[in-house]
């Protein structure tokens, strides 16, 4: 099954809509030869932000919510990749992912929150979605949500 076709019954099963575009004065992605980079993402679920993906982990969000909160993010940053590219076939693999996750004093399980985007990325494209990474914690992000991430994307020639 190509990635593409993987990624559309993953959205389809789990019924995300395309998130919103670019909230501020930045492009959504930028292709620099052969790698396509992807701004920050948010956990949007369409034009909205589940409330419980709002505020800090470790606080009011739990680990589990951030980690799912991490997976629709993935799934959102995948949707950039596919309308800069047209389809996700056109990924020979994934570079790197960059994860920030909103985080409660003390809390420092950040690794686990961002392997919900990891593990999409190596359930969509296998060994190919294996990358490089950092999960850092920030006191706070953008809109007050859990996470986000940017993405680095090798493009096939």
């Amino acid at each position: 099954m190509s990635y593409d076709s993987t990624f559309a019954q993953i959205v389809k099963r789990e019924n995300v809509p395309h998130p919103p575009s670019a909230v501020a004065n930045y492009v959504a992605t930028r292709q620099v030869g052969d790698l396509l980079f992807v701004s920050g993402q948010a956990p949007f679920q369409g034009k909205e932000i589940p409330p419980q993906y709002l505020g800090q982990v470790g606080g009011t969000v739990t680990p589990a919510a951030a980690q799912a909160a991490a997976r629709l993010t993935g799934l959102n940053l995948l949707y950039n990749v596919r309308d800069a590219l047209d389809t996700l076939d056109r990924v020979d693999c994934i570079v790197a992912v960059d994860g920030m996750v909103n985080s409660a004093a003390g809390f420092t399980d950040q690794p686990k929150v961002i392997d919900g985007c990891s593990d999409l990325l190596v359930q969509i494209f296998g060994a190919n979605g294996k990358h490089t990474r950092s999960a850092v914690g920030q006191v706070a992000l953008a809109f007050n949500i859990c996470v986000e991430i940017k993405l680095v994307v090798k493009v096939a020639p």
